[in-house]
């Protein structure tokens, strides 16, 4: 629940307001015969990865060619509703009167967030050749990630983040699955037979690929530029997903304690 619910004063020091449940902890010590107790209110998770939608943008939605099913979509402010969306049996939602700001919506600048990943890999330049960079030049991430999660058996998650800000488009293809929170910094392209559950957040354009084959994500995207949809794409907007991959990704934290 929000921290609000517990009457917290929104002016308060280190109070943040997060989409998980905020636990009360009570404890009291002595010390030469004087009691004291502690209150602590510590957040279950710090990370927001609902993206209220099955796909959220900043930039504008583009359908070519057909779209199975890419749910309801909210794009920034300007963009028109693609015939093609509903046609494939989404929807718009009223545009954005702002975009959101990609680098703080997850909850922590995303400079922190970064120490949450399970895996970092990065191309830093058009050929992937800058320092430590260990994402070949063709920009293809099949193989450079070691663990994309346990889709099939839903038991964990992880958060892998691809930083190509700089950098040439990351690409994802071939028969993939995945599970957990993949963050990209620059471009992405999808294409291939995948599934992936959870949340992929791109700081720029994401370009969907279905061709012949199915491509699933169930959780929801998030982008900071223009989407492109182009064949056999199922995107499904699943809260509980959501919630649970920021769960299994993230650290507790502190929001308010207080002595009595």
């Amino acid at each position: 629940m929000y921290g609000r619910d517990f009457n917290l004063v929104d002016t308060s020091t280190f109070v943040t307001w997060g989409k998980h449940p905020v636990y009360k902890v009570t404890s009291i010590g002595t010390s030469n015969n004087i009691s004291r107790t502690i209150v602590a209110y510590v957040g279950a998770s710090n990370l927001n990865t609902d993206t209220e939608f099955g796909i959220n943008t900043n930039g504008c939605v583009n359908v070519s060619g057909g779209a199975a099913d890419i749910g309801a979509v909210k794009q920034g402010p300007g963009c028109g509703c693609d015939p093609k969306i509903t046609d494939g049996g989404g929807s718009c939602e009223p545009n954005k009167a702002d975009e959101d700001d990609m680098s703080t919506y997850l909850g922590e600048d995303i400079s922190e967030i970064v120490d949450f990943a399970n895996e970092k890999h990065s191309c830093k330049n058009g050929t992937c050749s800058a320092p430590g960079d260990d994402i070949p030049s063709s920009g293809k991430l099949d193989g450079v990630v070691q663990d994309w999660g346990d889709y099939a058996g839903n038991t964990y998650s992880t958060m892998i983040y691809i930083d190509n800000k700089d950098g040439k488009e990351v690409s994802l293809s071939g028969n993939f699955t995945g599970r957990g929170i993949l963050i990209v910094t620059g471009n992405l392209e999808l294409s291939g037979s995948l599934a992936y559950e959870g949340l992929i957040y791109v700081f720029g354009q994401v370009e969907l690929k279905g061709g012949g084959s199915s491509l699933n994500v169930f959780g929801g995207l998030m982008a900071d530029s223009t989407v492109s949809v182009n064949g056999n794409i199922d995107v499904v907007y699943d809260q509980d997903t959501l919630d649970e991959v920021a769960r299994e990704n993230s650290k507790s934290a502190i929001i308010l304690w207080k002595r009595l």
